[in-house]
């Protein structure tokens, strides 16, 4: 049995260093590609003059922590209501929501989906509610991302004589 071991671990140990030369091999390529990229470019990089407005930055970062707490607000009082009774504090609900929305920037959302079923499991919330609630809450998030977006578009690319007729068509759209 020791013989059969012995060509195995060697397999293993050969293909784990295949696997680590590829990825150091695939990252030297990338660099390569985004150095090659950056220094054909230079000269427009370096005209580039970027002007930032701390009165527009910190109403973005306002705005941006009006949504993360909007959205965790949303998910708290979803999850509450699936389950019918008072399940999570606003406090509660903060650090599960956006700690496992830290985990969508992996894989995707499946992560956090995930984390929170484990996190929720001890406290009685089953799978399927958590995954209801999400799915509710990103149904709800895709609404009002094409809201925002159709406004902006309305209010940047539409003539103004065309107004009257985007504004209606923009909330059959998002409503419907």
């Amino acid at each position: 049995m020791q013989k059969d071991a012995q060509p195995m671990a060697r397999r293993a140990s050969y293909a784990s260093w295949v696997k680590h030369g590829v990825t150091v091999a695939a990252l030297v390529v990338v660099c390569w590609l985004l150095w090659a990229q950056a220094r054909r470019h230079w000269d427009s990089i370096s005209r580039f003059h970027i002007e930032i407005s701390a009165g527009e930055l910190w109403a973005s970062f306002g705005l941006c922590l009006l949504a993360f707490l909007l959205e965790t607000r949303v998910w708290q009082r979803a999850l509450n209501s699936a389950m019918g009774r008072q399940e999570m504090t606003f406090a509660e609900s903060i650090a599960t929501n956006n700690t496992s929305n830290l985990l969508k920037y992996l894989p995707g959302r499946v992560w956090s989906y995930g984390a929170q079923m484990v996190w929720l499991g001890s406290r009685g919330v089953s799978a399927g509610r958590v995954l209801y609630v999400n799915v509710i809450c990103l149904m709800v998030s895709m609404v009002v991302s094409a809201g925002l977006g159709g406004a902006y578009l309305i209010v940047y690319m539409v003539p103004p004589q065309w107004g009257w007729l985007a504004w209606p068509l923009l909330f059959v759209v998002v409503v419907a």
